[in-house]
């Protein structure tokens, strides 16, 4: 599976990671399509006031 990751402001990159294994309370979804929001673009551009980056 993919994932992106916004390891500082104004860089991403998108990895390849194992698919993880379910526990007994979760469920595994296969996504179709996944979108940005704003929130999103700010943490991108590391002005989210929530989200700090590493």
């Amino acid at each position: 599976m993919k994932r992106l990751v916004i390891p500082e402001p104004n860089k991403v990159s998108i990895e390849e990671v194992e698919i993880p294994e379910p526990k007994s309370n979760e469920i595994l979804l296969e996504i179709a399509y996944c979108g940005i929001c704003g929130s999103d673009l700010h943490a991108f551009r590391g002005k989210h006031p929530f989200i700090p980056l590493p």
